[in-house]
């Protein structure tokens, strides 16, 4: 039996827009995988935003970003992609406080560029 102050002491979810929450992988679907953030409603983020979409399964953990508590349909709007960009920046910009060396890799070159 649950105790109520079991309950209680565990800590609940930052439900506001714009915040980085654990999710659970309910279903993949061919498109899109749902996830529940322990919300009222569960979120469908477009299977694209997982860059290794073949190792999901149900069950997994993922951090996402909470968009919107509710759309149109009353699903929450969840993104991996912006939970992933918020995080590595986050991580870029503790480490230039810190004045730390951050590594990387030149993706392209700007034609034109006089650096």
């Amino acid at each position: 039996m649950i105790q109520m102050q079991d309950v209680m002491s565990k800590a609940m979810p930052d439900f506001r827009e714009g915040s980085i929450v654990k999710g659970r992988i309910l279903e993949i679907r061919p498109r899109e995988v749902l996830v529940d953030v322990g919300y009222k409603s569960e979120g469908v983020i477009p299977l694209t935003e997982f860059e290794q979409a073949d190792s999901l399964e149900v069950g997994d953990e993922v951090e996402v970003l909470l968009e919107r508590l509710e759309n149109e349909e009353g699903m929450v709007v969840l993104s991996k992609e912006k939970a992933a960009y918020r995080q590595n920046w986050n991580k870029i910009v503790s480490v230039f406080q810190g004045d730390g060396l951050i590594k990387g890799k030149v993706k392209s070159v700007v034609k034109g560029a006089s650096w």
